[in-house]
């Protein structure tokens, strides 16, 4: 499926494109199986630097998982500063995966919050497990963005997993998470 690109923000509608033969890696099943487990909630933090592998080893999780039908993917552009252009971005990337989401229009005057609401309003109703990954989350410079993520992995409906790929920890309040056990982490030494 083609990659969708608006105002700099690739989303994907399912992973990127099927690995070809040569480009599979050695199947990391231990990675997989926490990736996929339920322990920790529907949050998930692949923290490591530059070029350990975080976006392949999420590729071919997808791959593995069969999930590839049922994960919006977003890949945040370098520096990216526009909240509205990444929620729009969240929403078109789950609005591929999940009929449940209704896609959002742009608009001079962005209620982020009430964007966010609405999403987990039309999430509320899932039955069928679904992946959001946001690809480069150390990329996003836009505190409201980082702000309304806190709110969507706050109130995450069970059947949704989000996964945060990125070189540094988020500023999204992943603490709260980590201390209640809700938080699966996979860092640089994993």
């Amino acid at each position: 499926m083609p990659n969708v690109i608006e105002g700099g923000l690739e989303t994907r509608r399912a992973s990127p494109q099927p690995l070809a033969a040569a480009q599979r890696l050695v199947l990391r099943d231990a990675l997989f199986e926490r990736l996929s487990a339920p322990e920790g909630g529907g949050v998930v933090l692949v923290c490591a630097p530059a070029g350990s592998g975080k976006t392949m080893l999420l590729r071919c999780w997808i791959e593995a998982a069969g999930l590839q039908d049922r994960v919006g993917w977003v890949s945040v552009e370098r520096g990216e500063q526009d909240a509205q252009r990444f929620w729009l971005a969240v929403i078109d990337a789950l609005a591929g995966a999940v009929s449940l989401v209704q896609p959002v229009a742009p608009a001079p005057t962005f209620g982020g919050r009430a964007v966010v609401d609405q999403l987990l309003s039309d999430l509320a109703c899932l039955e069928e497990p679904a992946v959001l990954v946001i690809d480069d989350l150390h990329e996003l410079g836009s505190a409201d963005a980082l702000s309304w993520l806190e709110v969507l992995l706050g109130r995450l409906p069970p059947a949704l997993r989000v996964v945060l790929a990125t070189r540094e920890d988020p500023g999204v309040g992943l603490h709260r998470r980590r201390l209640a056990g809700q938080l699966t982490e996979l860092r640089a030494p994993d």
